[in-house]
């Protein structure tokens, strides 16, 4: 196995870290900024001139984010998006490893292709990664890690074990808030670095929880269909 923890020049800032075009994957555990951390470089890419887009962001929450970041809802659209920095939060919802070769995981694979096609810069965010389709867990140039679990260590990915164990050990010897900072690796080079991250300047509680109802109300449904079935005797 080759490990990303090689002894090559570090990472020291987020623009050595993010690359202009491509996939990025951000994990890490429940409530530890993984939102935050994505929402503020695409803040930065704002005030740099970039556009930004979100994609499958839930109707309800949109006015939570600045009026200039564009929403879009499926592929096609997104296709349009010449060089846009894009967030794709919450993505086991849409893409999740239990619904292999599901139309949520081929629209997803369309949308990392459409990255690189058109310049793009796509931030997917998610807790664990395998509770998305290997297919694209095998795509990003850079993952940024926030704080990982004890099981994140022990339910890694064979592929990315070493990787969730060092960005452990990095926050293991973190002081103050860990929220702060990210672990990123690159995946062409496997430099590495331990990053200090702030929060966009539009960051809201209810911003970080814009999905809850979105899941709530998806379970709800899913519930309601089930036993609907039930009902009919198809279960």
């Amino acid at each position: 196995m080759v490990s990303s923890s090689s002894q090559k020049r570090p990472i020291k800032t987020w623009l050595q870290a993010l690359p202009k075009e491509g996939v990025v994957c951000i994990y890490g555990h429940r409530r530890k900024g993984k939102t935050a951390t994505a929402w503020r470089l695409a803040e930065d890419s704002l005030n740099k001139g970039r556009r930004v887009a979100a994609f499958l962001f839930p109707q309800k929450a949109r006015h939570l984010l600045p009026k200039s970041i564009k929403h879009v809802s499926t592929a096609g659209e997104l296709a349009k998006l010449k060089g846009y920095l894009v967030v794709a939060d919450e993505m086991a919802i849409h893409a999740n490893a239990r619904e292999f070769q599901s139309d949520a995981n081929k629209e997803m694979y369309k949308l990392m292709a459409i990255a690189a096609q058109s310049h793009q810069l796509l931030l997917v965010i998610t807790q664990h990664s395998r509770q998305l389709d290997v297919g694209i867990v095998m795509e990003p140039d850079l993952i940024i890690f926030k704080q990982p679990s004890l099981l994140h260590i022990r339910f890694a990915r064979p592929e990315l074990k070493v990787d969730v164990q060092a960005a452990w050990d990095a926050f293991d010897k973190c002081k103050g808030n860990k929220k702060a900072w990210s672990y990123v690796v690159d995946f062409h080079d496997g430099r590495t670095g331990f990053l200090k991250n702030k929060l966009p300047s539009f960051w809201s509680e209810e911003l970080s929880e814009a999905y809850a109802l979105y899941e709530l109300t998806a379970a709800l449904k899913e519930h309601d269909k089930k036993k609907a079935r039930r009902r009919k005797g198809k279960v």
